[in-house]
């Protein structure tokens, strides 16, 4: 899925920081750190809902959903530091296999026939993820290895 263009522009202008950003490494940089911010947020709020829906059918799927977070954060922390030292084989390999948590999290409800509590976030998470993965995109055809 390819944003359009003025929410890239958008989702980019958030952050004061793109002000400041002069190269392609540095807007990706950007982007990376805005998706891992975007992650943070929907596993805390996944970990909090698991503990309301204790003993409830959504809590296995809160908590799954929360763990691949954890995963998903972890992977692309180490992207970004990848990006910082200018070691951009498999930068692009490795944010395309992130953006498909938000549906794999979506998946865990949907196996179980349960609704997601977590619907929205993802989505608005799935926007950042993909802003990263086209700008890593470019990286790898302009910059890679």
């Amino acid at each position: 899925m390819t944003p359009l263009p003025e929410n890239c522009k958008s989702l980019l202008m958030s952050d004061p920081r793109v002000l400041q950003a002069h190269t392609l490494k540095d807007l990706t940089i950007i982007a990376l750190d805005m998706t891992i911010t975007g992650a943070l947020a929907v596993n805390r709020r996944a970990a909090d809902l698991a503990r309301q829906y204790r003993g409830a059918p959504e809590q296995e799927p809160l908590s799954q959903c929360a763990q691949i977070y954890v995963d998903f954060i972890t992977g692309l922390q180490a992207v970004v530091d990848n990006v910082r030292s200018s070691s951009f084989r498999n930068v692009y390999e490795s944010v395309n296999a992130a953006a498909e948590q938000p549906v794999n999290c979506e998946n865990e409800f949907a196996s179980r026939g349960l609704d997601s509590p977590l619907i929205q976030d993802n989505k608005d998470l799935e926007q950042k993820v993909t802003l990263s993965t086209n700008l890593a995109r470019l990286i790898k055809n302009f910059l890679g290895d």
